[in-house]
């Protein structure tokens, strides 16, 4: 019973990390300081090690490199939304397996604002959290 009870805890650790595949899509949801979310994306893996995580959004065809330090995952994603923005998050995450969630983390960035796909001079600030979901 000894031995179990250890060998049935690191079975549960196994059991609760998730690790995506290359060509898998994750779900990327940016949330302001209210929860509310800012902006979501779809993104395909094109490499997930445990050192790097590639990703390329949707929107723009962009490829992301988050990189492995201290135990958590950083690096810049960028996000372009016709007639709205270019968004260019800052992002540190930490793995995490609940429910449909793989990582989850926190943001700074800053928005340079379109209308009409053109650059009208006017950018601003954002933070807050990001999930990354299956």
């Amino acid at each position: 019973m000894k031995k179990f009870i250890p060998l049935f805890s690191l079975l549960l650790l196994f059991s609760c990390t998730q690790k995506v595949e290359e060509d898998e899509y994750v779900y990327l949801v940016f949330r302001d300081a209210n929860n509310e979310i800012l902006v979501s994306e779809e993104a395909k893996v094109t490499e997930h090690t445990n050192k790097i995580f590639l990703i390329k959004t949707g929107s723009n065809n962009q490829l992301n490199y988050l990189e492995k330090e201290d135990g958590k995952w950083v690096g810049e994603i960028e996000i372009y939304r016709q007639n709205s923005g270019y968004y260019y998050f800052d992002v540190e995450l930490e793995g995490k397996a609940v429910g449909r969630t793989i990582m989850e983390g926190s943001f700074t960035g800053q928005v340079d604002e379109l209308l009409n796909d053109n650059y009208t001079g006017e950018s601003y600030t954002i933070d807050g959290t990001l999930e990354i979901k299956d």
